[in-house]
């Protein structure tokens, strides 16, 4: 099984990088990685046929509105679309979002940058349209839970969280479900 994950710089993607064999990754920093050039053109440099890929880039509160909707929803898109042709027909590509996403769970939750939520919004109807024009390939909206990582220590108080770890090792296992679903890094669906 080959494997890749899209932003090994985060947390997550970091953790799930370390517990998988026969993977590869993108980075924007570090040089061991494919590079990834999520500002400019981020289309993947490779030829590489993939079964399973992760999708690990998000940038919370820290950041201008105008740079959260640019990296968490247009240019994720455009790479995520740049990826497809790289993922084998019966693939799976699990890309991770939020909970805060959701417009049905939003109304209920008061906390939380409001261009961060919007941002995953737009990533969410994004892979709904990827999983249109790549119907072979299964796509998966995963919230990988309440974890400890410098993006939500940035905003949130963390006691409570599980530690990258236990979600990355929750994402791995998350079995398909349908050629496009919307989980809970327990595997629970959630509405869009």
């Amino acid at each position: 099984m080959n494997n890749l994950v899209i932003g090994v710089d985060s947390d997550i993607g970091r953790a799930i990088y370390t517990q998988l064999d026969n993977c590869s990754a993108t980075s924007r920093r570090q040089k061991e990685y494919l590079y990834l050039d999520l500002d400019h053109d981020p289309k993947l440099t490779t030829d590489q046929i993939f079964d399973t890929v992760y999708y690990c880039v998000g940038l919370g509160g820290e950041h201008s509105p105008e740079r959260i909707m640019q990296i968490n929803s247009v240019l994720s898109y455009q790479c995520l679309l740049s990826v497809a042709p790289n993922i084998a027909p019966g693939g799976v590509v699990k890309v991770l979002t939020s909970r805060k996403s959701s417009l049905q769970l939003s109304l209920n939750l008061d906390q939380g940058n409001i261009y961060y939520k919007m941002s995953k919004c737009a990533l969410n109807m994004a892979v709904v349209r990827l999983s249109k024009l790549y119907p072979s390939i299964n796509w998966m909206l995963v919230h990988p839970g309440f974890v400890d990582t410098k993006m939500t220590r940035a905003s949130l108080d963390v006691a409570g969280a599980i530690s990258p770890g236990q979600s990355a090792e929750a994402i791995i296992k998350l079995e398909v479900k349908q050629q496009f679903s919307f989980v809970n890094v327990d595997g629970i669906e959630l509405e869009l």
